[in-house]
């Protein structure tokens, strides 16, 4: 500063400390953008290294989520984070951060995104299929952008989950509705499920527990056989699988070649069935399935039996009309049938006629002779013998 008077202006004085005007601050640096849950999302960042000599009122945080950035809020100018809340789940946000002091707004920090969670499936199923190591899970689709699911799988009642496979979205779903098959599984064996959606934010919490049964395998070792002397039943067996079962369903098919029919629906928890009302000389196919709260498994291999016949009929028959003392009788003899159709002879049934009709005589034991004290004289007599094994 120099003074002024009429005569002149004296040397300057000494020069005063420098000074400078404020301008606005330097752009906050090291944005984070980092997932909270399935509505936020946490910013981090460093303030400006310089604050353009004016302080710093507030931070402006901004996203693009309107196409341009836009102020979502805004923290005084000493807050280095913010939790942005109320965000649709499993999207994608952008983000930048703007310093401002009594000069005016920074350049914006660096830009950083992140996703917010998918929100867990819902409505999932486990439904058992007729592979005894598979069952089918399905569940709803939620809303926003997955890429994959994760499928937790244990024993039921076990709380020891492991991730049974990882599919990926486009596999699993199509429309609202996901769909997976979990293989590999022990057959008649309860298990249950859960599923998390994944995106790039991260996992999604659990969705709802299901659970159901593996059907179980189909009994082995089914064994159809026949009593020689019984012709119309037939005897089944077999053995059990190993895992849980609560019956079997028991299917019969005649003529072979013409459609199954289920003969016991649920035996329960046996392992023998006798069939009776059985035709004979007749082709029977038989097969069994394993029965659990899954459902009913895949048929045995068909077991074929044939019913016996009956026997030849007799030949040579011959008879001799008798007299012993003043009554008449006949001896009827025959020639016992080469072929009883694996039958044991139990007997013969005797027909006779005398013009008024035939009589039978059910069962004269396995000698091949009568004696028929029974005779009227002046009458023809016709008789029919006919072998019949035990049935």
């Amino acid at each position: 500063v120099s003074a002024i008077n009429g005569i002149g202006t004296s040397v300057a004085s000494s020069e005063s400390t420098s000074i400078t005007t404020p301008t606005i601050p330097d752009a906050p640096t090291s944005l984070v953008a980092t997932t909270v849950d399935t509505a936020s999302i946490e910013l981090n960042w460093t303030l400006p290294a310089s604050d353009g000599n004016s302080i710093i009122q507030s931070c402006s945080m901004q996203n693009d989520a309107t196409g341009s950035f836009a102020q979502i809020d805004t923290v005084s100018g000493t807050a280095t984070t913010f939790t942005h809340s109320g965000l649709s789940d499993a999207t994608n946000f952008n983000y930048q951060v703007i310093a401002i002091n009594n000069v005016g707004s920074s350049a914006p920090s660096n830009q950083d995104s992140a996703w917010t969670l998918p929100n867990a499936p819902v409505g999932l199923t486990a439904n058992a299929v007729s592979s005894a190591d598979t069952l089918e899970l399905e569940w709803t689709q939620p809303t926003g952008t997955v890429t994959e699911y994760k499928i937790q799988r244990a024993l039921f009642g076990a709380s020891n989950w492991s991730t049974s496979q990882t599919v990926s979205f486009g596999v699993a779903c199509s429309g609202a509705t996901c769909t997976v098959d979990d293989t590999g599984l022990s057959s008649g064996t309860q298990f249950q499920f859960r599923v998390i959606a994944v995106n790039l934010g991260g996992d999604s919490a659990e969705s709802n527990v299901a659970s159901n049964w593996t059907v179980n395998d189909a009994p082995t070792q089914l064994a159809v056989t026949l009593d020689p002397n019984n012709s119309s039943e037939s005897y089944l067996s077999w053995t059990s699988p190993s895992g849980t079962t609560t019956g079997f369903q028991i299917e019969r098919e005649t003529p072979v070649g013409g459609g199954w029919l289920t003969i016991e629906s649920d035996t329960g928890l046996v392992n023998i069935l006798t069939d009776t009302g059985l035709t004979l000389s007749t082709d029977y196919n038989y097969r069994i399935s394993s029965i659990n709260l899954g459902g009913i498994s895949v048929a045995s291999a068909p077991v074929s039996i044939t019913t016996l016949s009956p026997p030849d009929p007799p030949t040579d028959i011959t008879f001799d009309l008798q007299k012993v003392s003043s009554d008449l009788r006949v001896q009827v003899s025959w020639t016992e049938p080469s072929n009883l159709s694996t039958g044991t002879l139990s007997g013969y049934m005797v027909e006779r006629n005398d013009g008024t009709g035939w009589s039978i005589t059910a069962n004269t034991g396995t000698t091949p002779s009568l004696i028929d004290t029974d005779i009227q004289r002046g009458v023809n007599l016709s008789l029919i013998h006919i072998s019949e094994p035990t049935r």
